[in-house]
């Protein structure tokens, strides 16, 4: 019979495993780099991002409408948790 690998000794939560730290605590929560390249929390604790839509065809659009995509804007409140949590040290 062969000797059982390493990796496949350890239980799950087990000491010495990618869920324990060692100290009884979790680990902390990694931030998805995606995310937090492209949102900025202001200073009230909201999540701003920028406008989609102004990479190509902007002939096709008004100049207020172009203008108005240069600014950036907060995250909308139904999507502010799912981003909390993509970020959650930002």
């Amino acid at each position: 019979m062969a000797p059982i690998p390493p990796y496949a000794r350890k239980r799950p939560g087990g000491a010495g495993s990618l869920l324990d730290n060692g100290d009884g605590h979790m680990p902390k929560m990694k931030t998805k780099r995606a995310a937090k390249k492209r949102v900025k929390m202001t200073a009230s604790g909201k999540l701003k991002r920028h406008k989609g839509w102004k990479r190509h065809k902007l002939e096709g659009k008004s100049p207020k409408r172009r203008r108005s995509l240069r600014k950036a804007t907060v995250i909308s409140a139904a999507d502010a948790p799912g981003f909390k949590i993509l970020v959650p040290y930002i």
